[in-house]
């Protein structure tokens, strides 16, 4: 697929009824007690589409107070695999999904995680896609401009971060930018984060500076937005290459 002109967290959600925005404050969340866990998140089920990809989300592909290897601690384990895949006749994997029950205006946005790696340890599927989002669609949104600020992993390149944002002007088209880390972030637990502000978005890693983006709110994302996690396929066909797993220590968000 072409990442330069996908939306990476486009759920389809037909009939559903469009969602009131309550602006969520600052927090930061463990994951390992799920009814904790489920105050401030909905979990996915159902068909999931992502620029022509596809998959089904399943409560049961998110694990909570997992071991995580590598880490020396408890938290979020969301798995892909080929198993359950029953949303769709034509859907060959399932995954889990995270999507904040709140909205969140300007701040930073923080995750800790081991991106998608192999139950073994070894190498994810080429296909797999882990992504940390700020997101809202053209269809909850106040002026109906899809906005977003992702962080974005690809299997097949694991040493590198993908950093677009969408403001919903200019034809909607993704804003993008990716950097080489200097590791592997399948094998390694890595704190990466944005700051997001009215005139812009700097992108972190390990709490150093990694691109800033500056503008103003008519090119910048400016509607509160809903947090999203998300490990997922990255291709047109959705094609199973293999199982895998996302890790998550913490998510956190402070106002700005």
């Amino acid at each position: 697929i072409n990442k330069e002109q996908e939306h990476i967290l486009h759920v389809l959600e037909e009939g559903t009824p469009r969602k009131q925005k309550i602006l969520g404050e600052s927090f930061k969340l463990y994951f390992e007690n799920r009814s904790q866990v489920l105050e401030y998140f909905d979990e996915g089920d159902g068909h999931l589409t992502t620029g022509g990809s596809s998959a089904c989300m399943r409560p049961d592909h998110l694990e909570y107070n997992a071991t995580l290897p590598g880490c020396d601690c408890h938290g979020l384990k969301i798995r892909m695999d080929n198993k359950s895949a029953t949303c769709s006749h034509d859907v060959q994997i399932s995954t889990g999904h995270l999507a904040s029950k709140n909205y969140y205006s300007y701040g930073d946005f923080e995750i800790r995680t081991r991106t998608a790696h192999s139950p073994s340890g070894g190498d994810p599927p080429k296909n797999a896609f882990s992504c940390f989002s700020a997101y809202v669609g053209s269809r909850e949104a106040t002026q109906h401009y899809h906005n977003e600020i992702a962080l974005c992993w690809p299997g097949d390149e694991a040493d590198t971060m993908h950093a677009p944002y969408w403001y919903g002007k200019d034809e909607d088209r993704m804003h993008f930018y990716s950097d080489r880390l200097g590791f592997d972030s399948s094998q390694m637990y890595h704190t990466y984060s944005f700051k997001w502000r009215e005139n812009s978005i700097t992108f972190f890693v390990d709490g150093e500076v990694a691109h800033t983006v500056n503008g103003t709110n008519e090119t910048l994302p400016f509607e509160p937005l809903s947090i999203r996690i998300i490990l997922r396929p990255d291709d047109y066909h959705s094609v199973y290459f293999g199982d895998c797993m996302y890790g998550v220590e913490y998510v956190s968000y402070t106002a700005a």
